[in-house]
């Protein structure tokens, strides 16, 4: 058991450690903030919702589509992006920690890094994205921003 706890307090002061632990203080008011949004969507603005269908909101209230939008857009823009902020914060405070000096330009360097991974080539022109990477790709976006660190 002594061994365990050694173990654990060497891996918490290891770098690594350091720079995902700054990555998710950085992270999670952007995500508190979408996943604010996306609860008041489905509680409050949907009609399914248990306050909407108790107090009869998508009746009384007129414009309920419009913030109904506007949460879910808040929704995108925050955890819908996720991947993203991970690289930037993690390729970012990798710098940060490892050279002792702040380079914002090493965030925007994880950042298109994890944005060329995400990358969906379409016809016609249009740019699309991997919309499993970008939602669900923080872990991804972590890794391509530690490496690019």
């Amino acid at each position: 058991m002594n061994r365990l706890l050694m173990l654990t307090a060497s891996a918490y002061r290891s770098k690594a450690v350091q720079v995902m632990q700054q990555t998710f203080q950085l992270l999670f008011p952007v995500i508190l903030l979408g996943s604010s949004a996306e609860v008041l969507k489905f509680v409050f603005l949907t009609a399914s919702g248990y306050v909407a269908t108790i107090f009869n909101v998508t009746h009384w209230l007129a414009f309920d589509r419009e913030l109904s939008v506007l949460m879910g857009t808040i929704y995108h823009c925050t955890l819908g992006m996720a991947g993203l902020y991970g690289a930037y914060g993690v390729s970012y405070f990798t710098v940060k920690v490892y050279r002792r000096q702040s380079s914002p330009s090493a965030g925007l360097i994880g950042l298109l890094a994890f944005l060329m991974i995400a990358f969906q080539p379409r016809g016609g022109g249009r740019i699309a994205f991997n919309p499993s990477l970008m939602t669900e790709g923080l872990l991804v976006g972590m890794l391509v921003g530690y490496v690019c660190g």
